[in-house]
């Protein structure tokens, strides 16, 4: 008699223990999606194809950001590489492109490349001179 009321209480308590936890990964109707929290707050991991409507069907790991994005950091908790949501790319370091670095060229003073724009800036300024002149004259004559 004490066995079984022994086994109901314990079950008792297995069931409420169970029924209060927390979960960290939450079933899906797909079946190798992984969730991160509880209403997938940080996003998901998947397999997925490409493009089947358009007939890409290449199989693709697929990360679904979640509220923000994803993030890449080192050892001290630093971002390295970071992608948001929306798809803004955030490098913190060198950027490498087919294994030679990649340095954006900017132009000081005047070059051949922003020379015809400095060009058009001098001819609009005169062009704006010669108007204010006439206008100037038919007002105030």
């Amino acid at each position: 008699m004490r066995s079984a009321i022994f086994k109901k209480i314990l079950y008792v308590i297995y069931c409420t223990v169970l029924l209060t936890l927390p979960s960290v990964a939450f079933g899906s109707e797909r079946e190798d999606l992984v969730s991160f929290g509880q209403y997938d707050e940080y996003g998901s991991i998947f397999g997925a194809e490409y493009d089947p409507e358009n007939g890409n069907t290449s199989k693709w790991l697929t990360i679904k950001p979640g509220e923000n994005g994803v993030r890449i950091i080192n050892d001290d908790n630093t971002d390295i590489f970071m992608v948001d949501k929306y798809g803004g790319i955030y490098i913190n370091g060198q950027l490498y492109v087919n294994g030679e670095e990649y340095v954006q060229y900017t132009p000081e003073g005047f070059s051949p490349e922003n020379g015809f724009l400095y060009f058009l800036i001098i001819i609009s300024l005169c062009f704006n001179i010669f108007l204010y002149r006439k206008v100037k004259k038919i007002i105030m004559p």
